[in-house]
Formats: structure tokens, sequence, C-alpha cells
């Protein structure tokens, strides 16, 4: 068995083993067992040396072990008390999060507690990351196992400003610049669905918009989970390739996602986002494209080794992943249906064939994840998204340009708004005319048992459609 080969199995069953334990503490050694005997069964139809096929195996066992390994070695870590009130005091290290009626911080405890913990309050007076705060309430252990204990509207004492790491803290003051020039110039639902494409600013939407969203299947694009840049980098990518170099679309797409990242304030999950973007662009680059399956395993197991909850309570990371996948290996097969495929170049695709199977491969391939999480799914809402996917990354070039504009010179940024007006009113009247068609998917089994046979129907498909190719 090749070393390759045996990488991306063995990388593949740690993967799974962490998954196990993370849905099914209590069965993961069970479902480990499972899971096991199966890659064993198919390691002896591979003819696999034994001594490979355990190694291999024995990962599984390796990704359980080291779910909870994490989990003890954070208990271990942290110094949290919780119950009892008391005062504490600490830094906000992350950026707070705003709802219509609340704020969540995240607080760095200082000593003698050690751990971070969320803090939710009142909307007003807004606090900033870097404030260093004086606080006194109880602390609520953890709903799940990504989450913060948390205290719920706690007494603050007294607050000092300017605290915190200074380049994160100016990129964030850019970045509420750029939303306060969005609200200036746009109306509100235009402003909020910009701030959300581009910067991930989810409180600003009025309540009929959210729905209309959430029924046309559009919720994903302010989400900033990865997706964004999963669209952005293959757009940016699609179009240097008619006029560039592959070094220079290479260097070209790569400073963009770069561009991105800066912009939206370092956020942990467009981090990883870009990790897995980079890449990508890094294997195209280098002339292994065949080998994305590993560039994509090997981007997921070193963001599960930083922080193995990530399979599960990341939704960022689910999303960017699996519509990586998507884009990567369904919209292939997908394409080949009409005997036009990545795998064998025969014919060139037109641009619209392009975007449909792109859009296609990615829709489809996050339903599972998107139905798990939001309940339903619109049925129609590759529609909408074909009629709105191909104008984010204009969207989203024109909206930085405009935001940097706006910093040095309002009254020029108005000028430079007039082409943004236009997409945003197209944009937000394709997500109101498709949010009242009401047509909507929801799961009768268990979200996990409708996405392993989701998954199992998809990856037959997919070699189904490669075998059908090589055959020709």
């Amino acid at each position: 068995m090749a070393a390759g080969i045996a990488l991306f199995y063995g990388g593949s069953a740690f993967l799974l083993g962490i998954l196990f334990a993370s849905f099914t503490p209590r069965y993961s050694l069970f479902l480990g067992l499972i899971a096991i005997l199966g890659i064993f069964i198919f390691a002896r139809i591979r003819s696999w040396p034994i001594i490979q096929a355990s190694c291999i195996l024995s990962l599984v066992f390796v990704g359980i072990f080291y779910f909870h390994f994490y989990l003890n070695l954070r208990d271990v870590y942290e110094k949290i008390p919780l119950g009892a009130p008391s005062r504490f005091s600490g830094v906000i290290s992350e950026e707070p999060r705003f709802t219509e009626n609340s704020q969540r911080l995240v607080i760095e405890i200082a000593p003698p507690f050690r751990g971070n913990i969320a803090l939710i309050l009142g909307r007003f007076p807004e606090f900033k990351y870097g404030d260093t705060l004086y606080f006194q309430g109880s602390i609520n252990e953890r709903l799940s196992p990504r989450d913060l204990p948390t205290v719920i509207f706690p007494e603050i004492l007294s607050r000092e400003e300017n605290s915190g790491f200074s380049l994160k803290r100016h990129l964030i003051d850019f970045k509420q610049s750029m939303i306060d020039g969005f609200r200036h110039i746009f109306p509100r639902d235009a402003s909020a669905l910009l701030g959300g494409i581009l910067l991930g600013q989810k409180s600003d939407f009025s309540n009929e918009f959210k729905d209309a969203m959430r029924q046309s299947g559009t919720t994903h694009l302010v989400a900033l989970s990865g997706y964004n840049i999963a669209i952005l980098v293959f757009s940016v990518h699609e179009i240097a390739k008619r006029f560039l170099s592959r070094k220079k679309r290479f260097y070209l797409t790569s400073m963009v996602i770069l561009l991105f990242v800066l912009m939206v304030g370092v956020e942990a999950s467009i981090i990883r986002a870009a990790i897995m973007g980079l890449i990508v662009l890094l294997a195209e680059y280098v002339g292994r494209m065949h080998s994305f399956g590993h560039s994509a395993l090997l981007a997921a197991t070193l963001m599960a080794l930083q922080d193995p909850l990530i399979l599960r309570y990341d939704l960022g990371f689910q999303l960017s992943f699996v519509s990586l996948l998507g884009i990567f290996y369904l919209s292939p097969a997908l394409s080949s249906l009409k005997k036009s495929t990545r795998f064998k170049q025969k014919e060139k695709k037109s641009f619209f064939e392009e975007l449909v199977t792109t859009t296609l491969g990615a829709q489809l391939a996050v339903i599972p994840i998107l139905l798990s999480t939001f309940g339903s799914i619109s049925l129609v809402s590759i529609i909408p998204n074909i009629l709105i996917l191909w104008l984010i990354p204009g969207t989203m070039l024109l909206g930085s340009f405009m935001g940097a504009i706006h910093f040095l010179s309002p009254g020029l940024a108005t000028i430079f708004s007039l082409p943004l007006h236009a997409l945003l009113y197209y944009e937000t009247g394709i997500i109101r005319f498709f949010g009242n068609t009401n047509l909507s998917l929801h799961s009768m089994i268990h979200p996990l048992i409708f996405g392993i046979i989701y998954y199992m129907i998809l990856f037959a498909f997919i070699m189904h459609q490669k075998k059908s190719i090589n055959d020709q």
C-alpha cells in the first residue's frame, strides 16, 4: 500500500474516532469496534498487508482517546469556580457579539482563577475587545463541551479600556468603522447583508429579512464560516485562470485570502478556512490537484489536533470543509452527467455550467449540516444561490474597497457606492422573493442517521460517475 494512501486512510480513521467520541461519548468504543470491523473487511477486499491495515485500524481508537484526553486536559488547566457568587476580573479576549437586545463577551479571567468564560449583558453600554472588566456574579457550567462557562447579567463594578493585543484592537476598530459606513450609506437590510457577507456582522438584520434568508436557504451567506472563502477562492481562481499563469494566479488568490482574513479581524474560524484554502491552492500550484483529498484531510487533521471539538460543534469548520469537498468531488460528478468533467477535460464548460455545478456541489454537500443546525432547508434554495453566489466575490471586493474609502473620506465613499447599491438591491430582492416560497424540507429521522445515509449515497454516486468516466 502506497504511503500516500496509508496516510489518507490513517487520517480518516483518526478523524472518525474523534467524531464517534464527540457524538456518543459513552458508546464511542463500541462504535469504534464496529468501524474497525468495517475497515478490516475493506482492507481484506483491497488485499492490504495485515500490519499496515492494523496500524490504520488502531488510529480509530487513537482518535477516541485523543478526544477524551483533550477534554480532561482542558478541565485540569481551567480553574473556574461554578455556582457560588463571587467577584472576578478579566480582559475581553474576543470581539463582542451583539444581538438586538444583548451582547456576549468572552473574558479571560485573571488570577487566582484561570480560563475563559462568557458574559451575557444588556445591549448597552457597549464594551470593546481589550477592555478589562471587574464584575460580580455566578458562573454557570457549560451547556455543551464547546460552550464556555457563562455568567448571565453580572453586575459590572468598573471598566478599564485599551488592554489586549494592539493590532487586533485596531483591526476590529477598522472593521467597526466599515460597518458604520455601510449603515450610513445603504438601507438597513442591504447594509446588514453587506456587513454579513463581508464581515460576519449579524446584529443589524430585521426579523423579516432573517426569515426571508432562512426560507430561501441563503443564511449561510452571512455565517462567515469559510463557505464564503470557498466560493471566493474558487471564483477568483477560475477568473484568473483565463488570464494569468499558474504561478501568478496562486499569488493573486493567496493575496485575496490574506487580505480578506485581515479585513474581517482575524477570527479563528476564518483562519481555519483560510488555511484550508491556501493548502488547496498550494496543491494546485505544485501540480497535485489530484491529491486534493490528501490536502483537505491534512488541513482537517491539523485543525482537529488543535481542537477536536470542531468536528461536531464548529459550524464554520463543517461548512468550509464539506462545501470544499462538494466543489472538488461532487461538482465534477454532476458535470459528468453531461459527459463534461473535471476528471477528464474533454470539453470546456461554459461559465454558467461551471456556476451551476459548483453551486450544486457545494449546496448538496452541506444539506445534512444545514438540516441539523437550522432544522429545515429550502427546497428551492439552489435557485437563489445560483442567482446570487456568482456576484458574491464582486460584492465583497466592492464592499472592501468602499469600506476603505469611507475610512478616509465618507463623502467620496458615497459616490463609489453606486455599483454596490445596484448589487445589493438585486441580492436583497432575490432573497425576499424566494423567501416567500415557504417550500421547506424537514428531517423525519435523527440528523446523524440521515447524514450517514445521505453521504453514503453521495459517495456511491461520485464513485459510480468516476468509474463511468474511466470506462469511456
